[in-house]
């Protein structure tokens, strides 16, 4: 059907700018590795990460799997992945530089902004804190020298607010964006059907025909 078409050509395109999105911020962790940041274990997990997550999401767009989602962008998945990884690299950063890795993640929520209603937007900041969290406490268990609690503390509590902030105003962003499908939509079906009996008009039936 056409309008499936145009809908999976969409969903592609969306795909396509979070692959490259992906593929910049493992440039910017390449950096940070090569600055001597970022340990090298920590560099080849994220990227192996980064690399695996745009292989496994292609081949679910690519085969159709994702249109048996609820969710046919799978927009959650994909941010908790680049989450995850960028989680895993801020665990190998020196204190120093793992607030550099933050608006990173900003990066990969934002996408989600688009797509996502407040409710679904709150559980993955939630989501990001957790992870944060337990970075933390992991570091505090096998690498404490490397662990400001205090500034770690500070980051948390601002990364936060700043994902919430992001989750509400996307929500209502969301919210203005189905409005404005819906009422395209009510002009698209003034547009093709008739007023009086409900069924396909001229102007329709010469598009179908073409």
């Amino acid at each position: 059907h056409p309008g499936t078409n145009f809908r999976r050509a969409g969903i592609h395109k969306g795909f396509w700018v979070a692959a490259g999105s992906s593929l910049l911020v493992l440039l910017l962790l390449f950096t940070l590795f090569r600055l001597g940041y970022l340990l090298e274990i920590g560099f080849y997990i994220s990227a192996i990460g980064i690399l695996l997550s745009i292989a496994t999401f292609y081949a679910l767009f690519r085969s159709g799997k994702n249109l048996e989602a609820r969710d046919p962008t799978l927009t959650i998945p994909q941010v908790a992945c680049a989450m995850s990884v960028l989680t895993i690299a801020m665990y190998y950063t020196s204190s120093s530089a793992r607030g550099v890795i933050l608006p990173l993640e900003l990066m990969a929520f934002v996408f989600g902004v688009f797509r996502l209603d407040t409710r679904k937007l709150l559980s993955l900041a939630l989501f990001a804190m957790a992870c944060y969290a337990l970075m933390i406490a992991l570091l505090l268990n096998f690498r404490a020298n490397s662990v400001d609690f205090q500034l770690e503390t500070l980051r948390v509590v601002i990364f936060g607010t700043i994902l919430v902030w992001f989750a509400v105003m996307g929500g209502y962003v969301s919210k203005l964006r189905k409005t404005l499908r819906d009422s395209r939509d009510a002009m698209e079906e003034m547009a093709t059907h008739d007023a009086l009996t409900g069924s396909y008009n001229r102007r329709h039936l010469l598009a179908a025909l073409e």
